[in-house]
């Protein structure tokens, strides 16, 4: 199961500031779905092990977004497991 926290938190984890995550979005590094959630207009989400992998490979994005594909595979897999 998927660890997601709020930005505050996450940005402690990671070392960075909230305004820094609130960049990366803006920039569009972070990917909604992948990066992050948003459930509501005040509520945003962020993917613990997504953001950790995305700070590791920021020298490597060819990594990184091989990283993003196979967690898309695993959560369509998921997905289909819920429904079937």
């Amino acid at each position: 199961m998927q660890e997601f926290l709020k930005a505050k938190p996450l940005a402690q984890t990671l070392g960075v500031g909230v305004s820094t995550l609130k960049q990366w979005r803006k920039d569009d590094r972070l990917i909604e779905g992948v990066h992050f959630v948003r459930y509501s207009y005040n509520l945003l989400l962020y993917n613990v092990a997504m953001m950790i992998n995305y700070i590791a490979t920021r020298s490597d994005p060819q990594l990184h977004e091989r990283q993003i594909q196979d967690y898309l595979k695993q959560l369509e897999k998921t997905t289909q497991k819920k429904r079937g």
